[in-house]
């Protein structure tokens, strides 16, 4: 069914039902800052980290075609910190984080503006009361693997710098994790599991106090610090090892011609990595050499040791620097490869659906360079 058609019907219900619940329980009434917060004496901001310069250097490319990766980069890593606001509400899987007079505290979102209130509810419906202080590190597209990596739990390790613990809430409210994985990453980062509430299962609370740590990868992925304390908390211990793993990638985006390519990775020894089964801190944190298409999957390569060779298959049509700014933050040698898609997105549209090919004889000289200067390296 068209999208735009469910939207439509979407704004139609919204605009029968909404009346209601806006007379019950109120509706969104505009935006506020972090020093209008203050200044209302709706809240308070304990700071994390200065805004520091983000010096980059520019990726490698491999084959013939072309893709600006630096184009979207910011130049600097913003201010981080955590704003605690008094009887705040946080709703949904995106962690919308509104004061006790519905201004929309747009400052708590992954590009730090109110770009999205065309997302937000129209109305408001009844909160859960939560009696105390509660933590919320949910993101907008927290719901991706990737993101829930950077995103939500970057915020917790923006609350940690910023001076507190765990023990300092009584509740912990998190974007629900998009796999076990995610889960279990919470609680290896000490976060009792009797103080998360997930997003699906309380979708609008509301608490006597809520602290909003910032999203420390603006445009891109956090700084090296966030990976450190990711990389440390989640027991990632580098290893000496040499692995060589392929990311694979399913759904849109993916690459279309993968069959031609997998003989090669065969010859150089490539394990192709079971985002199902295979334990993804144990397995990167042994690799020498990691490649895949641009895709969520490849955020496991945090886990590798500095040093480690990352190898983007990037589509034409989708190109993002997210994994290679991690790299950058990570200690990673980045390189990429571009790919034709098979099509243009619209104008305007953030995100391609089209598939992508790379040249077989391209990817076999790229591994090529890529899996003998890692020999010779380690040889000297």
């Amino acid at each position: 069914m068209n999208f735009y058609f469910l939207k439509e019907v979407r704004n139609f219900c919204g605009r029968v039902t909404d009346p209601f619940y806006e007379a019950m329980h109120g509706a969104p009434s505009g935006n506020i800052t972090r020093w209008q917060l203050i200044e209302h004496g709706l809240g308070s901001w304990h700071a994390a980290c200065e805004q520091t310069s983000a010096l980059r250097l520019a990726p490698r490319r491999f084959g013939s075609l072309n893709c600006d990766i630096m184009a979207r980069c910011v130049p600097e890593y913003p201010e981080t910190g955590v704003a605690a606001l008094r009887d705040a509400k946080v709703i949904g899987s995106d962690g919308w984080i509104f004061t006790k007079e519905n201004k929309w505290f747009s400052e708590n979102t992954r590009q730090r503006n109110p770009w999205r209130w065309y997302d937000l509810p129209r109305s408001f419906r009844a909160p859960k009361r939560l009696k105390g202080r509660c933590l919320s590190i949910a993101s907008d597209w927290g719901n991706n693997y990737s993101h829930f990596i950077l995103d939500c739990l970057g915020r917790f390790a923006v609350f940690i710098k910023a001076g507190f613990t765990e023990r300092d809430v009584d509740f912990i409210y998190c974007t629900t994790p998009p796999t076990d994985a995610g889960k279990k990453f919470l609680l290896d980062l000490g976060i009792p599991e009797e103080k998360i509430i997930f997003s699906d299962q309380s979708p609008f609370i509301q608490a006597d106090e809520i602290l909003v740590p910032s999203c420390p990868a603006q445009h891109g992925a956090p700084p090296s610090w966030v990976i450190d304390f990711l990389r440390k908390s989640l027991s990632v211990v580098p290893t000496v090892s040499e692995r060589r793993v392929y990311v694979p990638r399913n759904g849109s985006r993916k690459l279309a011609n993968e069959s031609e390519l997998l003989p090669i990775l065969q010859r150089y020894g490539f394990d192709i990595f079971d985002h199902i089964h295979d334990d993804a801190t144990a397995l990167f944190a042994g690799c020498d050499v990691v490649a895949g298409p641009h895709g969520a999957g490849l955020v496991n390569a945090l886990f590798c040791k500095r040093g480690t060779r990352l190898l983007e298959l990037t589509p034409s049509d989708h190109c993002f620097p997210f994994y290679y700014t991690l790299a950058e933050s990570a200690g990673l040698e980045f390189s990429y490869l571009a790919g034709r898609s098979t099509g243009t997105r619209d104008p305007g549209a953030l995100i391609s659906p089209f598939d992508f090919t790379v040249d077989p004889g391209e990817f076999e000289a790229a591994l090529d360079e890529i899996c003998t200067a890692r020999v010779i390296s380690d040889s000297k």
